[in-house]
């Protein structure tokens, strides 16, 4: 008897989390519509010259808040979907290999191996 390893692919079907594709890549609908909201909300504090400066700086801080608010939804918009995953396993199993066959002819006994069933 021998030990023979015998290789065979095993499947199991898996649930796999995916991020969706991204249609804006660089935020820009988010920077744009956090710049817009912001230079308004700007615009509603100070008078004349400080009017401007609060405008240009809430601009610029709803762009940069917009931008990020939108980057995180993105990152966590996900989907899932089954997949196939395959492996390659080894089974191990006793085969017979060969035949220690013991004879005897006249007074003389010997060994041989044999490859097949002697019979």
């Amino acid at each position: 008897m021998e030990t023979v390893s015998t290789p065979r692919e095993v499947c199991d079907t898996v649930e796999v989390v995916r991020q969706k594709p991204v249609k804006d890549q660089h935020q820009i609908i988010g920077t744009v519509a956090g710049a817009v909201i912001g230079g308004v909300l700007g615009n509603q504090v100070g008078g004349s010259n400080g009017k401007k400066i609060a405008t240009v700086a809430g601009a610029a801080a709803g762009g940069y808040a917009g931008n990020k608010i939108q980057e995180r939804t993105q990152a966590g918009s996900t989907y899932v979907t089954e997949e196939e995953r395959c492996k390659t396993i080894s089974e191990n199993t006793e085969m017979l290999m060969r035949y220690n066959v013991t004879y005897r002819i006249g007074e003389e006994t010997g060994q041989i191996h044999m490859n097949t069933n002697p019979g």
